[in-house]
């Protein structure tokens, strides 16, 4: 999972150099020559990064979150369950269903071959990172889910022998 972590960040990377890129050249070159298909690319680019950067965000548990949960129960234990139903649970819920919406505009766009306005680019490119993060999202809850149950599992097993 780290590596994988690792390489999203790479890729996250050189997306942002990119797109600062493509956005630097239109504002520089704007006066000289109109570069009509940087907002699109751009558009593209961004897209891409919101959605490796969400599973990204999920990994590295920097995402938003709502702490009421932390002010209003005090019980670690109660706490780890409630967290581990609203944050993994619905992550997980959150990811196929993410997963499940841009499968179908994905085989959409494939299927009627339709192409992007100035760039001409095939649609289904723009749908590719919603199911990737969608994707990867859940990959990423599933396994956490399954870390969290083996660490209950043990530590019910623990209780039992005593």
């Amino acid at each position: 999972m780290r590596a994988l972590a690792k390489g999203i960040d790479f890729l996250l990377f050189l997306l942002v150099i990119s797109l600062t890129i493509v956005i630097f050249l239109n504002i520089v070159l704007r006066s000289v020559y109109s570069l009509t298909w940087s907002g699109e690319l751009a558009g593209i680019i961004l897209m891409w990064i919101v959605y490796f950067g969400l599973v990204n965000s999920f990994y590295y548990e920097a995402h938003v979150r709502i702490d009421i949960i932390d002010e209003i129960i005090h019980s670690k234990k109660i706490k780890k369950v409630i967290q581990f139903i609203f944050y993994n649970i619905f992550g997980f819920v959150f990811g196929i269903y993410l997963s499940l919406f841009s499968y179908q505009l994905f085989q959409n766009y494939l299927q009627t071959s339709q192409l992007t306005v100035i760039l001409r680019w095939p649609l289904y490119l723009i749908v590719l990172p919603f199911l990737l993060g969608g994707l990867l999202t859940s990959c990423y809850f599933l396994i956490t889910i399954i870390r969290h149950l083996r660490v209950f599992i043990k530590g019910s097993n623990k209780a039992s022998r005593q």
